[in-house]
């Protein structure tokens, strides 16, 4: 972004004359007897020359003023080609078969950690086993959200009560060791309340990979508040504010920064929330995309400390923008399938989990930007659910199911490449 400034040349013509005389005295009269003087001749200077004044300088003619241009934009958008998804390598894991449920189960979506939700709660104990965990559904929050966050130290749900077409009530439960905690916060209208009042879908709420939740108005995300968490909330001078258009969802990165979604835009804010605030930019594409709304953070990835990635949604198309902190690019993926997730991982890998059936539905992208498909168990290409999660960021876990069953897989992050696409 820029600021133009606008340059007023005066012109001033100055004009001055001086001139300086000495006076002559008059001659003596002739007739006057001289008397004899002893002292010495008295010098006479020439009378000083009387320098011809120049002519006057007429007054500069009046300059019309010119008409100052409309200001550029304050957000003058990047627009982001599309970089075709070219033949990626296939690789090939070594998988090992964790669990088998005998019901429908579920992978809570969260940013780092396992949990999965069946007849009871799952999660992965200090040896790195499945186990459940009773004490999860004791005071389980009145809600049929989900679990967003990280596993164990970070964990939230939001308890979505008395819900009408045009409101609804709202309260955030983080987990504490054995159970759960409502939150008291203050809104960003100034109260102090465990339950928010959501009156005409005033307010949209997300989980901060950082730490807590944030909660800003639908209307204007320009003061958000951190509900939770070991951060102070972000300073308003860092977050963006695009004008003229329908802000439909925002995001925190690991490092603070702000990043805030038009239906067809995306604004990053400042790359140091508490510095200067530099490096704010407005990013934009030709194609028939759009940002929609997302729930429960599945079209959010953290990337690295700096980084995000989110997945757009288009006609016949399926793009994920990716952020590395410093650069912007949109990916076109596969055609045919949709996004169901995307998950970031603190190291700077992304994962994205595709839609459909099939053992090539499984995406890694790594730090450098080098895209991989991962192979799938052959027990679960027919599987109509997919869903992925990642535990102390150096296994993945894969869930693959029907409504009958599911099974649980894991493998090590470090895949070896055993197979090239052609």
């Amino acid at each position: 972004m820029g600021r133009f400034g606008h340059l007023r040349l005066v012109l001033v013509g100055l004009a001055s004359a001086s001139c300086t005389g000495a006076d002559v005295p008059a001659p003596a009269s002739a007739d006057a007897p001289q008397p004899v003087s002893t002292a010495p001749p008295a010098r006479h200077e020439p009378a000083a020359s009387v320098p011809t004044p120049p002519p006057a300088v007429p007054a500069p003619t009046a300059m019309p003023t010119p008409t100052a241009p409309d200001p550029a934009p304050a957000d003058v958008p990047i627009v982001v080609s599309i970089t075709p998804l070219r033949s990626a390598a296939a690789t090939s894991p070594t998988w090992t078969e964790i669990h088998t449920f005998d019901t429908r189960a579920t992978m809570q979506p969260l940013d780092a950690g396992v949990l999965i939700s069946a007849e009871a709660e799952w999660v992965v104990d200090a040896s790195g086993s499945l186990v459940a965990e009773p004490a999860l559904r004791e005071g389980w929050p009145p809600s049929e959200s989900v679990t967003v966050g990280t596993w164990p130290t970070d964990a939230w749900r939001v308890a979505v009560t008395d819900v009408e077409r045009s409101s609804a009530n709202r309260a955030f439960y983080r987990w504490r060791t054995d159970h759960w905690l409502a939150q008291r916060f203050t809104t960003p209208s100034g109260e102090k309340v465990r339950v928010l009042s959501d009156m005409d879908h005033e307010y949209m709420y997300r989980k901060s990979p950082r730490s807590g939740f944030l909660l800003a108005r639908t209307t204007s995300p320009s003061s958000i508040v951190r509900v939770g968490g070991r951060h102070p909330a972000p300073a308003d001078a860092a977050i963006p504010s695009p004008s003229g258009v329908h802000v439909v969802d925002f995001y925190e990165t690991r490092a603070g920064r702000i990043v805030v979604a038009a239906e067809a835009a995306i604004h990053v804010g400042c790359a140091d929330p508490h510095g200067d605030c530099e490096g704010s930019s407005v990013y934009a594409w030709s194609a028939d995309a759009s940002v929609p709304h997302d729930g429960d953070g599945r079209s959010w990835a953290a990337i690295g400390r700096h980084g995000f990635a989110r997945a757009l949604y288009g006609e016949g198309q399926n793009l994920v923008f990716v952020h590395d902190g410093t650069q912007a690019r949109i990916e076109q993926l596969p055609d045919g399938r949709e996004t169901d997730r995307v998950l970031g991982t603190a190291a700077g890998v992304l994962w994205v989990a595709l839609t459909g059936t099939g053992s090539d539905r499984l995406l890694r992208r790594d730090r450098n930007g080098v895209w991989t498909t991962v192979a799938l168990p052959e027990s679960m290409a027919d599987a109509p659910t997919l869903a992925i999660a990642v535990h102390d960021a150096d296994r993945l876990w894969v869930l693959a199911g029907t409504a009958e069953h599911s099974t649980v897989f894991a493998a090590d992050l470090a895949v070896p490449v055993t197979e090239q696409a052609g």
